[in-house]
């Protein structure tokens, strides 16, 4: 047994050392199988000399609910998403459906009726997303300018041990203006698709429902800034929330900001400040122009006219906003970045 940044201390002595649970010397091949009783059987041997789970002995890392009818609920519903990966809700969208409903429940136990959370893989990731929620709403909500804060978070394990779970520009943030927005849109299942947009400081995700005509409304979104509205507003229904776009033409630029809502079928005419804000980024025109030109026509490339209609199902393609929001992109924002070759 060693410190963590210490050699492991072995036998100078002719005889080996006895592998234990925390130095296990590496053998140069493979195991032969073994039948399953006995794999099981070996791994009951090996948590024999672990600190007991249950009993209300162990004050750290597991959580006892002390009922045995918990317990066996708990073990079967890990077996029914043993095989879920909870990175990506586009593909298993229960975890979306599930992280919703247990932010649900834990906003309304706080009296915080449309707050916003998400799951996340432990204590370390979850402090440093809340210091980072904290930061991002101070900006979008205090009264005068923030400048760039940086967090200060203790961890729980030595920092040679504790994983990355965000950079450091991620945590810190740039604050003001950035040119590196990304724009994505991918269509997933049917009736679904991921919306991720981000800048240099943070980054949203949305899963967003067919039951709108959503890649036209951003287009169209776009479209309007071009004109004498100065203020443009689309909105997401993620089922069953509301996820509303704010975007307001400054000049050459654009303020952009998402509002949350918590059921989009009585929050349509909610005004925004209802609504929790949960990212905002200033942006010139040209680059959200050009980013949500080339993230449409990558998902035309894609998937063709045919293959959108059936997999987003109720909508057609949004061909003639596209049409129009690259023709004044390139007419009226003089951007020197490529461009893919039109497609329609």
């Amino acid at each position: 047994m060693h410190r963590d940044g210490e050699e492991p201390t072995v036998s100078r002595e002719s005889e080996p050392v006895e592998p234990t649970a925390r130095f296990i010397r590496p053998t140069p091949t493979l195991p032969a199988g073994r039948p399953a009783d006995q794999l099981l059987a070996e791994l009951r041997e090996l948590r024999a000399a672990d600190a007991p789970t249950r009993g209300g002995r162990t004050f750290a890392y597991v959580y006892d609910a002390g009922l045995p009818d918990v317990d066996e609920l708990a073990a079967t519903a890990y077996g029914v998403f043993a095989t879920v990966n909870g990175l990506d809700p586009t593909v298993f969208p229960s975890v979306a459906r599930l992280e919703n409903d247990v932010v649900g429940a834990v906003s309304a136990i706080l009296g915080v009726p449309g707050a916003q959370g998400s799951f996340t893989s432990g204590g370390t990731e979850s402090i440093l997303l809340a210091v980072k929620t904290a930061r991002d709403h101070a900006r979008a909500t205090a009264p005068r300018p923030v400048g760039s804060p940086v967090p200060v978070c203790g961890t729980e394990r030595p920092p040679s041990r504790a994983p990355a779970v965000l950079s450091p520009e991620r945590i810190n943030g740039r604050g003001g203006m950035t040119e590196d927005l990304q724009f994505d849109w991918e269509l997933s299942g049917s009736g679904w698709a991921q919306c991720r947009v981000a800048d240099g400081s943070a980054e949203l995700k949305n899963v967003v429902s067919y039951c709108t005509d959503a890649l036209s409304d951003v287009l169209h979104g776009v479209i309007g800034l071009y004109g004498a509205t100065a203020v443009q507003r689309f909105s997401f229904d993620l089922e069953p929330a509301e996820a509303r776009w704010v975007l307001r033409g400054r000049g050459a630029d654009v303020d952009m900001a998402v509002y949350r809502f918590p059921d989009v079928s009585t929050s349509y005419d909610a005004p925004d400040e209802d609504g929790t804000p949960v990212w905002g980024s200033r942006q010139p025109r040209t680059v959200l122009g050009h980013a949500v030109m080339e993230a449409a026509q990558s998902v035309l490339r894609l998937h063709g006219e045919d293959g959108y209609l059936a997999k987003w199902v109720r909508y057609p393609f949004p061909v003639a906003a596209l049409q129009d929001l690259r023709r004044l992109h390139l007419r009226h924002d003089g951007c020197a970045r490529p461009h893919q070759p039109a497609l329609v």
